[in-house]
């Protein structure tokens, strides 16, 4: 009888490891599409624009952040189509083009709230667009 609780001791415990090894995170929201656009009006006006579109569960989502390059703001949040659509500005005024939204260690990534839940949703495949000028007033 020892022998069979410590055997089933010992399967319970591989199911549990395994299928917790195989079981990867599940989002409420999924990224559709990312994107950013760096603008340049100025010597004192220069920034980046990320756009975010999700699609999933947006309901009972709170958007609490977004990062980029290792800075963080609240985005602007429009619902289009059952779709979010998150859009966030970050300025660099005076710093030098070169020094402008260094990416290092934190990854980009969106964070909200589901369900009293906090989610951490990387941004991969992020595309760039070409650069925007704006003409000097």
């Amino acid at each position: 009888m020892y022998r069979f609780c410590k055997l089933f001791t010992l399967a319970m415990l591989v199911f549990v490891f395994s299928s917790c090894l195989s079981s990867k995170m599940q989002y409420p929201l999924k990224l559709e599409k990312a994107s950013y656009q760096t603008w340049d009006a100025g010597a004192k006006h220069r920034g980046t624009q990320v756009e975010v579109i999700l699609v999933g569960e947006t309901e009972q989502v709170k958007i609490t952040g977004l990062i980029f390059r290792s800075k963080s703001t609240i985005p602007m949040i429009k619902n289009i189509d059952g779709k979010l659509v998150l859009t966030a500005d970050f300025e660099s005024g005076m710093e030098k083009k070169s020094e402008q939204l260094v990416a290092d260690s934190k990854i980009d990534m969106v964070v909200f709230t589901h369900m009293g839940k906090v989610y951490e949703l990387p941004l991969k495949d992020i595309q760039r667009k070409s650069m925007k000028y704006y003409p000097k007033q």
